[in-house]
């Protein structure tokens, strides 16, 4: 049997409700609006990486489809818990960013941080070493 991808408009109408439809599953994390910026809940942080000499994240989102974007480390200062919680059990990976103390205790305090320049660096780099250490070309002396 052949089937054709043409469907009549005279079959289509407007919904009059906005009930789920039967066995259909409503959003269960919608957007949250805050501090002027829509934002979701993170179910868990999956990997970091450094990218230009900032550090990024992927993450899950609670109740979305999978997400394959890396987002910079200042995206996520609202959620300190989970990166805290990914470093911990990923101690080899790339960060956590040097503002993460600030994030967590701002968390505690239940306040909102200010965004910096600094938000996407890494306490180290991609060589290891902490940031602000080397980075300059290093020459050799002539011998004497």
């Amino acid at each position: 049997m052949k089937v054709h991808p043409i469907f009549a408009p005279e079959k289509l109408r407007l919904a009059t409700t906005t009930e789920p439809l039967k066995g259909q599953q409503e959003d269960e994390s919608p957007e949250l609006e805050i501090n002027g910026h829509s934002e979701w809940e993170i179910e868990k942080v999956l990997a970091a990486r450094i990218m230009w000499r900032k550090l990024r994240y992927r993450v899950s989102w609670l109740g979305r489809d999978p997400d394959p974007k890396w987002y910079p480390a200042g995206y996520l200062k609202n959620a300190p818990l989970a990166l805290k919680a990914f470093h911990d059990d990923n101690p080899e990976a790339p960060g956590p960013p040097v503002r993460l103390q600030e994030w967590l205790q701002a968390a505690e305090e239940d306040r909102f941080v200010e965004d910096y320049a600094d938000d996407d660096v890494p306490v180290t780099d991609a060589r290891g070493q902490a940031s602000g250490e080397g980075g300059g070309s290093v020459t050799a002396s002539p011998a004497a």
